[in-house]
């Protein structure tokens, strides 16, 4: 259990888990607008080339949202006096938010449970990108298996 001194470390925690869906939630929903409206305009004749150009401007999206979020963590994990730099607190939190976890930089003992929170925020997010990857990478198949004469393989 937790001493009494550090019972306000969890609404801090909470409160991290929160930006990092509202960042996430943003992001995502700009990406989905460019997806929607690119795939509106381009899903029946694109081809290969500018379909592989798509998923990489998206993919770019999704990774400014992970970029931001992790440097939001650091931040704050500095902003707490967590850790000695800011460098040590960012590479902290992308080495947990990613699950890398090499373990040779460690937060303060009242500070421990902020890195499973960290790296299970981390796993969510990442799960929660892979499926709206999924699901544009699906109506891409989708469109090529309805074109004409199309074969069961991609391009």
């Amino acid at each position: 259990m937790r001493p009494l001194s550090d019972i306000w470390h969890a609404p801090v925690e909470v409160a991290l888990v929160c930006v990092t869906v509202f960042i996430h939630a943003g992001v995502m929903l700009l990406g989905l607008r460019f997806a929607r409206r690119w795939l509106n305009k381009h899903e029946s004749d694109a081809k290969f080339f500018a379909q592989t150009f798509f998923l990489f401007q998206f993919l770019i999206i999704v990774m400014a949202a992970h970029v931001a979020e992790m440097l939001a963590w650091g931040l704050s994990i500095y902003a707490l006096r967590a850790v000695p730099s800011i460098s040590t607190a960012i590479y902290f939190a992308i080495e947990t938010y990613t699950t890398l976890g090499y373990g040779d930089v460690l937060l303060p003992l009242d500070w421990r449970l902020m890195s499973g929170l960290l790296a299970t925020t981390g796993l969510l997010m990442f799960a929660w990108s892979t499926a709206i990857f999924a699901t544009i990478l699906n109506r891409l198949y989708q469109s090529h298996l309805d074109t004409p004469g199309a074969s069961p393989r991609l391009p």
